[in-house]
């Protein structure tokens, strides 16, 4: 297939709701398909890969919930980690596990553009 220069869409900007349920993909990340999603905080798209740092499990115990109730951290669902939704780092729960980790961005590749986020450099 030829290429065409046009970034495959992952949804419309509008589609993400500030601090409301996130849309989840998928990367080729090191030749593996990785669980990725994608959430709106404070006007900005985030893209991260669905995995929690501590435990290498799924961050969603719902499908696309990922903040927790107040909207303020996203959650790891199975041992309660809390995640900056700007940055990815960690600010506590979770077992007493060190505030030092973050989760990975699915980044190179997921950023807003042009109202649509993208997928650059990102494989399914």
């Amino acid at each position: 297939m030829a290429a065409t220069g046009k970034r495959p869409v992952i949804c419309r900007g509008r589609e993400l709701i500030e601090r409301g349920r996130g849309l989840r993909f998928a990367v080729r990340r090191r030749g593996e398909v990785t669980p990725a999603f994608v959430i709106r905080f404070n006007g900005t798209a985030h893209a991260y890969l669905n995995r929690c740092a501590h435990r290498s499990l799924e961050l969603d115990w719902v499908g696309g919930e990922f903040f927790d109730a107040f909207g303020e951290h996203l959650l790891c669902a199975t041992h309660g980690a809390r995640y900056i939704p700007a940055s990815g780092a960690c600010v506590g729960g979770g077992d007493s596990f060190p505030r030092r980790s973050s989760f990975e961005r699915s980044t190179p590749g997921c950023h807003k553009r042009q109202r649509s986020l993208s997928r650059t450099g990102c494989h399914l």
